[in-house]
C-alpha cells in the first residue's frame, strides 16, 4: 500500500472521533461517588422506653408497689412518677420493681432515666382516681402447677360477676411463677386465663367481650426466689373497662 493511501485510510478512521469531540466530548460514563450512609449502631433492644407501667390506675394517696416494663434500664436508673421519685429496683432490662408514692387524683407522666443521662418518657400513663370498683381489677391465684380454680378464687368471681356484667370489656392475664421453662410457663398462663373466662363466661357474661392473654413468668409482681414470692405470681389479673 502506497504511503498516500495509507494516509487518506488513517484519517477516515479518525474522522468519527473528531465529529463526536465536536459535537459534544467524550461519552464516557461519569463515576458518581456513592453517598456515604451512617450506620446507627444502637440496637433496637437496647434503646431506653417505658412501655408501661401496673397497675396503670390506683387509687388516690395511696404508696403502690408496680412493675415498669420496657427496654433499655440500665444499673442506677431512675423512675419518678409526676416528679416524684418513684423507688426502682432493676429485675432486668426490660423490667423494673418500683413504689410509687401516694399521689392525688389525676393522669401522670411516667419517667425513666439511664445513668447517662438518656430518659423515656411514657405520658399520662399513671392514672389516679377515686371511686375504683373492686370488681374492675382483681387477682385470682392457683396452686403450684394448676389451672383449676380453687374455693378462694370461686368466691372471689362470684361476688363480682354482678359488676362484671356491666363491663364494656374484660381483660384477662395470665401468669405463672419462675419455675419451669419459657414454654411451659406461657401455656401454663394461658391455661389459667382461660379458666377464669370460663368461669365468666359460664356466669353469664358475653364471651365476646372477654379477652385473655398470657406472660407466663416475665411479668411476676414479686421478683423473690421463694414459695412465698412464688405464690402471688402464679395468677391470673382481671381487668374491666366501662
Amino acid at each position: 500500500m502506497s504511503t498516500s493511501r495509507f494516509r487518506l485510510l488513517y484519517a477516515l478512521l479518525l474522522l468519527p472521533v473528531v465529529i463526536g469531540g465536536a459535537q459534544g466530548g467524550c461519552k464516557c460514563k461519569k463515576v458518581v461517588p456513592e453517598t456515604e450512609t451512617v450506620v446507627d449502631t444502637v440496637k433496637v433492644e437496647d434503646a431506653l422506653k417505658v412501655v408501661s407501667i401496673e397497675p396503670s390506675t390506683v387509687r388516690p394517696m395511696i404508696d403502690q408497689s408496680g412493675t415498669v416494663f420496657g427496654s433499655g434500664f440500665k444499673d442506677g436508673i431512675k423512675v419518678d412518677v409526676g416528679g416524684k421519685d418513684a423507688t426502682a429496683v432493676m429485675r432486668d432490662s426490660n423490667t423494673l420493681r418500683v413504689k410509687v408514692p401516694g399521689l392525688a387524683e389525676g393522669e401522670y407522666d411516667v419517667t425513666a432515666t439511664n445513668p447517662d443521662g438518656t430518659s423515656s418518657v411514657l405520658r399520662r400513663g399513671y392514672i389516679v382516681k377515686g371511686g375504683i370498683d373492686d370488681c374492675k381489677s382483681f387477682t385470682v391465684n392457683f396452686d403450684y402447677d394448676k389451672d383449676k380454680l380453687r374455693g378462694d378464687a370461686n368466691q372471689e368471681l362470684g361476688k363480682r360477676v354482678t359488676c362484671l356484667k356491666q363491663a364494656g370489656s374484660i381483660n384477662i392475664a395470665g401468669h405463672a411463677d419462675e419455675r419451669g421453662t419459657t414454654e411451659y410457663n406461657l401455656a401454663l398462663g394461658q391455661r389459667r386465663a382461660e379458666t377464669v373466662k370460663g368461669y365468666l363466661t359460664n356466669a353469664g357474661i358475653t364471651a365476646s367481650k372477654v379477652k385473655t392473654v398470657s406472660y407466663g413468668e416475665e411479668r411476676p409482681v414479686d421478683s423473690g426466689h421463694d414459695e412465698s414470692a412464688w405464690a402471688k405470681n402464679r395468677r391470673a389479673d382481671v381487668n374491666a373497662t366501662e
